[in-house]
């Protein structure tokens, strides 16, 4: 009986069209916010490319510390190479080192 009073009143036409209109409106309205929300997600500048580049960052900064820390090391060895007279012990085993003379599991000690 409800139901058919419901039938009822969208039998006239400016129901009808009163009822076309909210459905079309809300209809549009969802696909607009879906198509916004997608491009928001997905576009060039959107948020998985912020993420994506975001973890490059991070891993390119890690990279960078490694580096610097690699570096470092390099400089503090050149400090200690540039008087020779000093450790010559030292230079011999780089020398030995980088012609290839060394066995793999040969450790060099450098005093600070």
């Amino acid at each position: 009986m409800i139901l058919e009073k419901e039938l009822n009143i969208y039998k006239e036409s400016s129901s009808r069209v009163k009822l076309v209109k909210v459905l079309l409106i809300r209809t549009f309205v969802f696909f607009f916010m879906s198509y916004i929300l997608f491009h928001f997600i997905n576009d060039k500048g959107g948020l998985s490319r912020v993420n994506k580049l975001q973890e490059i960052l991070f891993k390119e900064q890690q990279k960078l510390e490694e580096k610097e820390l690699h570096l470092e090391k390099k400089r503090l060895l050149i400090t200690q190479i540039k008087n020779p007279e000093k450790d010559l012990d030292l230079i011999d085993q780089l020398i030995r080192k980088e012609l290839g003379y060394t066995e793999l599991n040969e450790i060099t000690i450098i005093n600070h």
